[in-house]
């Protein structure tokens, strides 16, 4: 169990914390990388991966657009001044 130190600016305070993890690798090498783990389930493809169909354009235009308009939503209405 690790603890995770949190900075409330007035209040400052230490959980436990315990986040299970599943690493998917294509190398067995990986897993060495990680101790303390409880299994290493070696995966094999079954199946040929099949390939995606072409996007049509006015799709593909029509995602462009909205990740532009996301984009320009996520963005800061004003210039930060200062740090």
């Amino acid at each position: 169990m690790q603890e995770l130190e949190y900075d409330f600016e007035y209040y400052q305070m230490r959980l436990p914390v315990d986040v299970p993890t599943i690493v998917i690798s294509p190398s067995e090498s990986s897993a060495s990388m990680i101790n303390g783990t409880d299994a290493v389930v070696p995966l094999r493809m079954t199946a040929t991966p099949r390939e995606a169909p072409p996007l049509h354009p006015e799709m593909a235009e029509a995602g462009t657009c909205q990740l532009i308009r996301c984009t320009l939503h996520a963005l800061p209405s004003e210039p930060r001044t200062g740090p």
